[in-house]
């Protein structure tokens, strides 16, 4: 499992606890995507080390894109910023992204079996239109993930 792997995992989770379904993916979106729509992307990783060596502390920059589909008279602003907002988490128990420290579980058999994230926080956000024939909103938003695989 990788770091946007478990950061796609942690974040199925945030929106399973909330109404409506939402598709995360990683790294692509599908083909014919289903708005809205989240997919998650590794921007930068890095080992930390000391002279011993490295320390099996990981920090990533992790960029998790919110998008919705303008169509129907409905506001595809108002859609992609809410949505981005439940995946930040805007409630002081920290039940979104940022500020989140936890454990994450891989689906398969391969090493490592689980990811523990020592900690996640935003650091950055954006909106971007489509005007094109597409017509899609994106909320962009990075996190600085610290992590040690296990």
């Amino acid at each position: 499992m990788t770091i946007e792997q478990a950061i796609a995992k942690r974040v199925e989770q945030i929106l399973a606890e909330s109404p409506g379904g939402v598709a995360v993916s990683v790294d692509i979106l599908p083909e014919s995507p289903e708005y809205p729509a989240v997919c998650v992307w590794l921007v930068d990783e890095q080992a930390n080390y000391t002279l011993e060596g490295t320390t099996r502390l990981c920090s990533a920059l992790v960029q998790v894109d919110a998008f919705a589909y303008e169509a129907n008279g409905n506001d595809p602003y108002a859609d992609a910023t809410e949505l981005a907002q439940r995946i930040n988490g805007t409630d002081a128990n920290q039940a979104g992204l940022s500020g989140w420290r936890g454990s994450v579980d891989a689906d398969d058999a391969s090493p490592p079996r689980q990811f523990e994230v020592l900690g996640c926080f935003r650091v950055d956000r954006r909106r971007q239109y489509d005007p094109d024939a597409v017509r899609i909103v994106t909320v962009q938003q990075d996190y600085r993930c610290w992590y040690r695989p296990d």
